[in-house]
């Protein structure tokens, strides 16, 4: 199993909801362009490490619009735009849009 398989694996177990099954072809295309040194499914993973601590605390009000954002975050990533964000959004309700 490579290593972004078991990050989506994680991330399906961590989830507060159950997962749109489109999103997760959603996940493994953005996330595993070729170009992306960092910002892939292990990154994503870590950052939600961080949301378990912060849910664990009581820190976290709305789990499933922070779990959203934490999977979605860079699912577009160019690093010379300043849109990447709002252009990964799209991908929350148009899961088979191109991007």
């Amino acid at each position: 199993m490579s290593d972004e398989s078991i990050a989506l694996e994680f991330l399906v177990e961590r989830s507060p909801f159950p997962l749109p099954a489109a999103w997760s072809g959603v996940l493994e295309r953005a996330y595993g362009e070729g170009r992306r040194a960092y910002h892939t499914l292990a990154h994503v993973a870590e950052v939600a490490k961080h949301f378990d601590f912060a849910r664990a605390r009581s820190v976290v009000h709305d789990a499933s619009s922070v779990f959203v954002a934490i999977l979605f975050h860079d699912a577009v990533y160019d690093a010379k735009a300043h849109d990447n964000e709002a252009l990964s959004l799209i991908h929350i309700s148009e899961p088979t849009r191109p991007y």
